[in-house]
């Protein structure tokens, strides 16, 4: 899968689950491109940011047995500290 169609299908996604908008007002809106996933007590994201030099930035955040309502905060929170490298 090219680099492109990658960036199309997580920017997709993003959208399907109004991503997008969960990130509006922060470092991560329209520079961060993310897939969840989500278990009863396991969450994750797996991404990547343009950080303010320019550079890719990826990453895979993965939490076990913990409250996913609580993960997903912490992940946006740290999805945004991502974007604003450099």
């Amino acid at each position: 899968m090219s680099i492109q169609h990658s960036e199309l299908l997580l920017k997709a996604v993003a959208r399907e689950r109004g991503g997008e908008d969960a990130t509006r007002g922060t470092a991560a809106y329209c520079r961060c491109h993310a897939k969840t996933g989500t278990r009863v007590t396991v969450s994750a994201l797996s991404g990547y940011c343009s950080s303010r030099s320019g550079d890719t930035v990826v990453f895979s955040l993965l939490t076990n047995e913990t409250d996913p309502i609580a993960a997903k905060r912490l992940e946006d929170r740290m999805t945004a500290a991502i974007a604003r490298l450099g």
